[in-house]
């Protein structure tokens, strides 16, 4: 038993001899995980994320009714989540386009709103720059969105009137008109119905301290098996041998290495 002991303590004193060079290789590796760590970082959420898209918007001098349906549109969660609309002259607009200011320019007709409601159609322009990026892009994807959007709504419109004047009723074309633009622009409207919120934690019931405490322990102890390493190799063959003839097992050694490790 004296042995034992003995051999305990010896383990002991070479861990203790071995402890700076355990920290000197945590925090290196430390120093190492966490430039991972901030590359990464760089990578997933640097330059090449998704900005919010800087759109200008050119309105007509005499159409209050477009220039409300644009700032209504504009005021939707789900667009002004993505884009800052920026109101300006024709010209000031496709100045800053053209200096990178702004990702696109819309440009709104006279009369729009009201083509809209009667099947004129009169189409916006969306101006985009000759390289318009990652930003230019999904504002592109979200206009031809919209524009399906529009155009399956009108298809319904063209296709009640169609049949309302083969029923012989063209006086209620006005009103299936304005039933149908209700029905379209509630669902256009009213997207944000379509999604809930739900906060996720990590860190289940326990607080937010508590997580990260026990995170940054099992980490530490994750890093420092790393250069704990060369500590816990097996015997040489000649030292196994020469623990046995004194009495030693050959599992003894490791439990002393553990029970040291675990101890310090």
């Amino acid at each position: 038993m004296r042995t034992y002991m003995i051999y305990l303590l010896l383990t002991g004193k070479r861990l203790l001899r071995q402890l700076p060079y355990f920290l000197a290789g945590l925090a290196v590796m430390v120093l190492l995980v966490g430039m991972a760590a901030f590359s990464a970082s760089k990578v997933l959420y640097g330059e090449t994320s998704l900005k919010k898209i800087e759109v200008g918007v050119v309105l007509p001098e005499d159409d209050a009714l477009s220039e409300k349906i644009t700032k209504m549109i504009a005021s939707l969660d789900s667009v002004e989540s993505l884009c800052d609309f920026s109101y300006l002259e024709h010209d000031e607009a496709f100045q800053k386009m053209k200096s990178g200011e702004l990702q696109a320019v819309f440009e709104v007709p006279s009369g729009m709103a009201r083509g809209i409601l009667d099947g004129t159609n009169q189409p916006a322009t969306i101006w985009f720059p000759d390289e318009s990026g990652l930003e230019g892009a999904v504002f592109r994807e979200l206009a031809e969105s919209g524009s399906s959007m529009l155009g399956t709504s009108q298809a319904a419109i063209y296709a009640a009137n169609e049949c309302l004047n083969i029923q012989g009723v063209p006086e209620q074309i006005s009103v299936s008109e304005q039933d149908l633009n209700r029905i379209f622009l509630k669902y256009a409207m009213n997207r944000e119905a379509l999604f809930r919120k739900k906060t996720v934690s990590a860190a289940g019931n326990v607080s937010t301290a508590v997580f990260y405490g026990i995170s940054g322990i099992v980490f530490l102890m994750i890093l420092t098996g790393i250069p704990a390493a060369p500590f816990l190799a097996p015997q040489t063959e000649a030292l196994e041998q020469g623990l046995r003839r004194i009495g030693i097992r050959r599992w003894y050694p490791l439990f002393c290495k553990c029970l040291c490790m675990t101890l310090f």
